[in-house]
């Protein structure tokens, strides 16, 4: 919440729309804790235990966040949401985030900040932005065997899924 009481989904989004943000049927707010110094916040809607999100919603926004910020020393510290799930550590260590200055957060946290450097969320959901693609890409070809010579494709059916079936 700002100062004048308005409510930034960037940084305390919810899945189902701004508007039925838990937020407003709280009856008392959780303790505020002080963050001094520069905070960068990445959390992002789904992006706990959901590998897609975690992958084309928040990686990228870190992306945005080192070329903003200068690198990782300019903060004090990163803001995500997340399950602690194995990809989650392996993503960021793969960044080259420092990982003594991840804060795991959820709904019940709340924090008064000095200085915030926060990405914006991209509001359509069609397509994949080219610069997200470019991003993760570019990440991949950092790892070990990273790179590949040959056009191997991988396919993975959804022929018995309930929702998002393959088409074409």
């Amino acid at each position: 919440l700002t100062a004048d009481n308005t409510l930034l989904g960037d940084l305390s989004p919810e899945v189902w729309g701004i508007e039925n943000h838990p937020i407003f049927s709280t009856l008392r707010l959780p303790e505020v804790e002080h963050l001094s110094g520069r905070t960068a916040i990445a959390v992002t809607p789904e992006a706990p235990g959901n590998y897609y999100h975690w992958l084309i919603d928040l990686l990228p926004r870190f992306g945005l966040l080192k070329a903003a910020g200068g690198g990782w020393d300019a903060y004090a510290r990163f803001l995500i949401n997340g399950a602690g799930a194995h990809y989650e550590g392996a993503s960021l260590t793969a960044l080259g985030l420092p990982l003594d200055k991840i804060l795991y957060v959820n709904a019940s946290d709340r924090f008064q900040i000095d200085h915030a450097t926060i990405p914006s969320m991209e509001d359509s959901a069609k397509a994949i932005a080219p610069w997200k693609v470019r991003m993760l890409r570019d990440l991949r070809d950092t790892l070990p065997n990273g790179k590949h010579d040959s056009p191997r494709r991988l396919y993975i059916s959804r022929r018995g899924a309930a929702v998002r079936r393959v088409i074409n």
